[in-house]
């Protein structure tokens, strides 16, 4: 049987392909909706890009914000809320907040000159960034992320850790709804990222991570013991740029935002069959 998906947009928040479904149904099987929506996309749009994450975009529960994202596996996502926000915003400049899976309160987000930046969730408890023997474990509202440098081992060798840290948990991050692994080279400025999303059970080998990109600069700021900004290069081949803020007087990192461009693949219905 066919079901018609009346708008879905298509975003490609820095390269990494967002589904944006805008639907007043909630949808209790997101699991199944999440492998449909990655299979008729790909049927329509054959040797186009391949969607990574699915999510809903809803009205927000509090009135002062734009919209809000709901992550198929309830995670929070960086590039989704930038994609949300470029659409709530029609793409023109403007400031606002938007709520996010995983979050509690909004987030603030800027779209200026074609690029959109975001708040990122840092939780109010100390932990913030915990260093481990591979790296770094970051741990924000709604995903936490081990940052290791990239010497540290091969794609399957962070895979393999992931496993461990998802799966088995290590470092007691079993229970997080996402869990990822951002291998960073300081050299060359560029990252590689893998994230198990618990509730569709899924690993992704993510062209670009908003949420690993913030933990990047989040574990260099803590290690600096001061403010950085670093434009992180993303498997697709373009960039994210991650400031951290550090305060002395607090002793560590006090807050976070990602910024890049977002572009609409497409917007319109979809058939799921």
């Amino acid at each position: 049987m066919m079901s018609r998906l009346q708008r879905i947009v298509i975003a490609y928040p820095s390269g990494n392909t967002t589904a944006l479904l805008f639907d007043p149904r909630q949808h209790e099987d997101r699991v199944a909706l999440n492998a449909g929506i990655i299979r008729a996309w790909k049927a329509q749009a054959a040797g186009h890009l391949e969607i990574e994450q699915c999510c809903l975009v809803t009205q927000p529960r509090d009135p002062v914000a734009v919209t809000r994202v709901e992550m198929f596996g309830g995670e929070f996502c960086g590039n989704a809320a930038r994609s949300a926000a470029w659409i709530a915003c029609g793409g023109d400049d403007c400031d606002g907040l938007i709520e996010v899976s995983g979050v509690e309160l909004p987030l603030r987000f800027r779209v200026r000159d074609g690029r959109v930046a975001v708040e990122m969730p840092l939780p109010h408890i100390p932990g913030l960034v915990t260093p481990v023997a591979e790296g770094s474990v970051v741990r924000l509202n709604g995903i936490a992320h081990l940052v290791v440098d990239s010497e540290w081992g091969d794609v399957e060798s962070a895979k393999a850790l992931l496993s461990k840290l998802a799966l088995q948990g290590k470092y007691g991050l079993d229970e997080q709804p996402a869990v990822g692994v951002s291998r960073y080279d300081r050299q060359s400025g560029t990252a590689d990222f893998h994230v198990w999303v618990r509730r569709v059970a899924t690993l992704f080998d993510e062209t670009a991570c908003g949420s690993g990109t913030s933990a990047i600069g989040i574990a260099a700021a803590a290690a600096s013991h001061s403010s950085v900004t670093l434009n992180v290069a993303q498997p697709s081949g373009e960039s994210i740029a991650s400031e951290a803020k550090y305060s002395p007087l607090l002793g560590g990192v006090v807050s976070s935002a990602i910024c890049g461009g977002v572009t609409v693949v497409y917007d319109g219905p979809l058939d799921l069959t």
